[in-house]
């Protein structure tokens, strides 16, 4: 009997656009489509977030519908569809997948456990749109930035807690003056973490997570629209006007330090151009960082090998603005699989977790509109919440245990 073709690793990327009804899962190397979903448009960039950091599992807050839509690795079509307590601009799951936060067009930040779907905390925490949310790789901090140009940085400990009030964010960084683009965390623990801003002002900085000071700002032509960060923290990434991409490294990079002031870095010229007019909306590193990825508003995408700067492949260009990209390590088998018709349906609602690589994703269950108004609505979140959490994957212990406890009393006292 002869045997299937071993499965293989491959380094792709999701993209979806603010029209085009399908997003592709692509190849970045081969231009070879994994996968195609449907439907996928949402409205404004930061509208997608990934679930899973193995699978293109992923929730897209669906264009001028008012839901999130979850999809699993292996259908074309949507898991579930989760109506939403008001109309959210940006929405991003925590690097477990374990927590979803949303931002709204009033300014207001969520916070749900997405395995139950438990509305844990509502923050007034802008006064205009909020167009950008990132996570720290430990789950120990979630920064949201806003139209308003502020960027707030809350513990998530704090967050977590549906008894607790809302809490006053940890760091408070008012250092732009135009709207928050995009926002991303450095690899590295919390404590010694940096968390990095781009705004149309044509500044990006970095801020210091233990002290909130800007350590530097990278001045450039043109407004940005999109920031990414090369695994190892030393390239900084820049989508701006006109096809270009600006770059800098992040160790060694020449500025010019006023008295009192964080140093400024001028990037004059672009790194890379993919195309000749078009706005680079969205930027993204290989999980490999051989690859820089690039979305325009004309609806293309560009593969720019990082070592020699130039475009290696263009994907077919897409109807619509990109307004998102991903890029991930998936476990794919030797043929392509562009539609869920070619492999295993799933139908079963109830299963909410699927199988990848012998490890069990969560998904999202259908989101509650309203906050828990007592220990009695907590109980069944507190007695599924896990007793420890894996350093470097959830949230850090020290941290996240605080809330779980107060979960495990709130319960007690019920008995």
């Amino acid at each position: 009997m002869s045997q299937p073709p071993p499965p293989s690793l491959r380094e792709a990327v999701l993209a979806i656009t603010s029209a085009d009804h399908v997003a592709h899962l692509t190849d970045v190397h081969s231009g070879l489509v994994l996968r195609a979903y449907k439907p996928c448009a949402t409205g404004h960039a930061g509208g997608f977030t990934a679930l899973s950091a193995s699978a293109p599992h992923f929730a897209v807050l669906l264009k001028d519908k008012g839901v999130l839509a979850v999809f699993s690795h292996d259908r074309d079509q949507p898991l579930s569809k989760c109506p939403l307590p008001e109309r959210l601009r940006t929405v991003s799951a925590s690097p477990s997948g374990r927590l979803l936060a949303a931002g709204s067009e009033t300014g207001k930040l969520y916070l749900w456990d997405a395995a139950s779907g438990a509305l844990l905390q509502v923050v007034d925490a802008h006064f205009q749109a909020i167009t950008a949310i990132a996570w720290s790789w430990d789950e120990v901090m979630v920064a949201s930035g806003s139209a308003d140009a502020i960027v707030k940085v809350f513990e998530v400990a704090s967050m977590a807690d549906p008894l607790a009030p809302p809490p006053p964010p940890l760091h408070t960084l008012s250092t732009h003056t135009l709207p928050i683009t995009a926002l991303s965390f450095s690899h590295s623990p919390s404590a010694t973490g940096r968390l990095f801003s781009a705004s149309l002002d044509h500044a990006a900085k970095a801020h210091d997570l233990a002290t909130g000071a800007t350590l530097a700002t990278y001045l450039c032509p043109s407004p940005i629209h999109g920031l990414a960060l090369d695994p190892a923290d030393m390239t900084v990434y820049l989508a701006g006007d006109a096809g270009a991409v600006y770059s800098t490294p992040l160790v060694g990079a020449p500025g010019v330090a006023l008295a009192g002031s964080a140093p400024v870095i001028s990037l004059r010229a672009s790194w890379c151009s993919v195309h000749p007019t078009a706005r680079v909306t969205s930027v993204a590193v290989s999980p490999s960082g051989t690859r820089v990825v690039a979305g325009t508003a004309s609806g293309t995408v560009s593969i720019v090998d990082a070592g020699s700067r130039t475009v290696v492949r263009s994907l077919p260009a897409m109807s619509a603005p990109v307004v998102g990209l991903h890029t991930m390590i998936v476990h794919e088998p030797a043929a392509p699989l562009v539609s869920s018709s070619h492999g295993h349906r799933n139908n079963n609602n109830n299963d909410s977790r699927s199988k990848v690589s012998g490890s069990s994703l969560p998904l999202v269950a259908t989101l509650a509109r309203f906050k828990a108004a007592s220990a009695a609505d907590v109980a069944d979140f507190a007695l599924a919440a896990p007793s420890t959490f894996p350093n470097g994957s959830g949230l850090v212990e020290d941290h996240g245990l605080a809330a779980v406890d107060r979960f495990l009393l709130a319960v007690g006292d019920l008995n």
